[in-house]
């Protein structure tokens, strides 16, 4: 404690306000809004561009999705009849063979844009960490959606409060 007040004393005003700038936005934001609870997953629906709609992780998927407080992140979804799987070694994991995504981080939110971007820190996939995801997000009652888009398709991904009484 004595070396951080030396420290502290010693360093010149604008190399400490250096060192904060340099802190990634994302390690700074609290959230206390609606976001913030743990989701239970209720429906994953990808749409192709020519308008077919599929389950990619089946009619009944489970997973949860946890925003807390302190701008963390936990988030696992698996296919409704998920099966042990053997994967080369020398193939990178993509979600659908493997039947399950997983990953950790923080997130940042816009309620202004209904937008949250989640930094991933670490993933059950070894190429996704260090990725930005950007989702548009919409909270009625305790339904919350995720939304997602870009050439190969958009994602629909609807989520219920923890606890809440199926509507």
């Amino acid at each position: 404690m004595n070396r951080i007040k030396i420290l502290r004393y010693r360093c010149p005003g604008w190399l400490f306000g250096l060192a904060v700038t340099l802190i990634p936005v994302t390690a700074l934001q609290a959230d206390s809004g609606p976001l913030v609870d743990t989701w239970l997953l209720v429906s994953l629906e990808r749409t192709t561009p020519d308008g077919k709609v599929t389950c990619p992780y089946g009619d009944a998927p489970r997973g949860y999705v946890t925003y807390a407080e302190d701008g963390r992140l936990r988030l696992q979804i698996a296919h409704e009849k998920r099966a042990d799987v053997a994967w080369p070694a020398d193939k990178p994991m993509r979600p659908e063979p493997l039947g399950y995504i997983a990953y950790f981080g923080r997130y940042t939110v816009d309620y202004e844009t209904g937008t949250v971007v989640h930094h991933l820190e670490e993933s059950v996939f070894p190429d996704w960490p260090g990725r930005v995801l950007e989702r548009g997000f919409s909270i009625e009652g305790d339904t919350m959606t995720l939304r997602r888009s870009d050439e190969k398709g958009s994602d629909r991904i609807v989520w219920r409060r923890d606890g809440a009484m199926p509507e």
